[in-house]
């Protein structure tokens, strides 16, 4: 799933345009109506939401936190470029 820190729903479906089955799947009117985000539901500023995850996946576990290797960076720069290009964002 996707977490949302903080959303404009009626914008965000400007964009993205569930199909008319996927909300009769969800027995809902509005697509909108499922939508929320951390912002809404709490006042945790962006850094506290952030410790809280860290804190909530790696408490306990036998792994920590790193830095990106330069390799990790330059295939994410390159994700980043295809998939904010014209090509992508505008394909049928």
């Amino acid at each position: 799933g996707t977490l949302l820190y903080k959303t404009d729903p009626e914008e965000m479906f400007q964009i993205l345009t569930p199909g008319e089955d996927k909300i009769a799947d969800k027995k809902i009117e509005r697509f909108e109506d499922r939508v929320s985000s951390v912002k809404k539901e709490s006042y945790a500023s962006f850094e506290e939401t952030v410790e809280a995850l860290k804190y909530g996946l790696l408490n306990g576990k036998d792994f920590q936190e790193d830095n990106l290797k330069d390799s990790e960076v330059k295939k994410a720069e390159e994700l980043a470029d295809k998939y904010s290009s014209e090509e992508w964002l505008y394909r049928e």
